[in-house]
């Protein structure tokens, strides 16, 4: 789903020389995909991002992940928007906090310690 979203962003924003927007609807394919993933083993298999979905959910981090997953969708959509606006620079914003929350969750078992 997520490669048919980014060929969809590809052909509906505006064609640029420098390859600056392709990049653009890439890194939003790369953020959908890997927080596809992670929605699917935190949901359907009900396991931990960190240890790479081997540990059982807890209580704990059910609760914490509930508000990552909601704040990725919303932040996704916002990214999304941005994209299709051409604002670029909010958009790489957006962009890298998305896979910076990604690999804090996934590397520490804490998403804002890359900060």
């Amino acid at each position: 789903m997520a490669s048919v979203l980014s060929w969809i962003l590809h052909f509906l924003l505006p064609a640029d020389p420098h390859g600056v927007v392709d990049l653009a609807a890439r890194v939003f394919d790369l953020n959908f995909a890997v927080f596809g993933w992670g929605a699917g083993v935190v949901v359907g298999l009900q396991k931990q991002l960190h240890g790479g979905g081997t540990r059982d959910l807890t209580d704990a981090a059910r609760d914490k992940f509930f508000v990552i997953l909601m704040g990725a969708v919303v932040l996704l959509v916002v990214c999304a928007v941005l994209l299709c606006l051409d604002r670029l620079e909010w958009y790489y914003g957006g962009a890298l906090i998305l896979m910076c929350v990604l690999v804090g969750e996934i590397g520490w078992g804490r998403p804002l310690l890359i900060w």
